[in-house]
């Protein structure tokens, strides 16, 4: 595992498959804030992302997390560990710029990409 200053660049420089598609992942960062000018820079290099935090409630929440799990999305950004109503076996890639309050924590960010999924063939950290 390595430490880089810039998630963003990092999943930019390597999150893309052999096919020029873009693995798909979720990126922790530490503030509502922090995911919005993450998910800001995504788009605007092409990687289709939302932010998802506890202020998204309902259907909107659940609208994203259905737009994700049929690969409308690439990217999702969150503070939060996702800890209720999302599982996605699709994510590949997973993103961590803050600090884990717990190993139950960090295996629960970390888990999101360990999910078996059908033609996938390795999960990034």
């Amino acid at each position: 595992m390595k430490v880089r200053v810039d998630g963003v660049q990092s999943y930019l420089e390597h999150g893309k498959r052999e096919d020029g598609t873009w693995r798909p992942g979720i990126f922790f960062h530490k503030t509502i804030s922090d995911c919005e000018d993450a998910s800001r820079r995504f788009n605007e290099a092409g990687v289709r992302s939302k932010v998802i935090s506890c202020e998204i409630t309902g259907t909107a929440r659940q609208d994203i997390f259905d737009e994700y799990s049929r690969g409308d999305l690439d990217m999702l950004c969150s503070p939060q560990a996702l800890a209720e109503g999302f599982d996605s076996p699709r994510a590949e890639v997973c993103v961590l710029c803050r600090s884990a309050s717990s190993l139950g924590t960090y295996l629960q960010m970390v888990g999101r990409i360990l999910r078996p999924c059908a033609g996938k063939t390795r999960a990034l950290l």
